[in-house]
């Protein structure tokens, strides 16, 4: 199974459950830490494709949390989740290595979408098993590619999402 592992740290319980329901909604699996020493432990316990970083959290804020991460992983995906929304805390935050930033409260079409987004431009595998199903197939007319998660037809070719092709082999 290759699935695409998030850690969430987030000191508030009501948003960390909804981030991580959402996730696991779309297939990642998550991994969940309190604050910011519990993220760096966390951290160093497992391999992890993306952070999501509440920046005011006990114990060692997210900023701090973000610096430690870069130091020892250049190339995990973080975005902030964050109720500071100032351009200055923006501007700290990717300064410090974040590759996102969003101020809460969210969309959650907004926020998956920046997550896809970002795996995709670090060439992360999307959230799914890869196995012998992973072959192209015809669904109508089209041929759909489960690897490079493409829908093609007469040609032309067509992202799809991981939902998507999800209903596609349902179908």
């Amino acid at each position: 199974m290759n699935r695409i592992k998030i850690l969430v740290a987030e000191d508030d319980i009501n948003i960390r459950t909804g981030l991580v329901d959402t996730l696991e909604s779309e297939g990642y699996q998550v991994t969940c830490a309190e604050d910011g020493i519990q993220t760096l432990e966390r951290f160093g316990e497992d391999s992890f494709d993306l952070v999501l970083l509440d920046i005011m959290m006990p114990g060692k804020s997210g900023y701090d949390v973000c610096r430690d991460i870069r130091a020892i992983n250049k190339d995990v995906c973080i975005i902030m989740l964050t109720a500071k929304g100032d351009e200055i805390d923006k501007v700290v935050g990717l300064e410090l290595g974040a590759d996102d930033y969003m101020t809460k409260p969210f969309g959650v079409h907004e926020f998956l979408a920046r997550i896809s987004a970002l795996l995709r431009r670090s060439k992360r595998q999307h959230p799914i098993e890869t196995d012998a199903g992973d072959e192209p197939f015809l669904f109508g007319e089209y041929e759909v590619n489960p690897k490079t998660f493409k829908l093609l037809r007469q040609g032309t070719a067509m992202d799809i999402s991981e939902r998507e092709l999800k209903l596609i082999r349902h179908f």
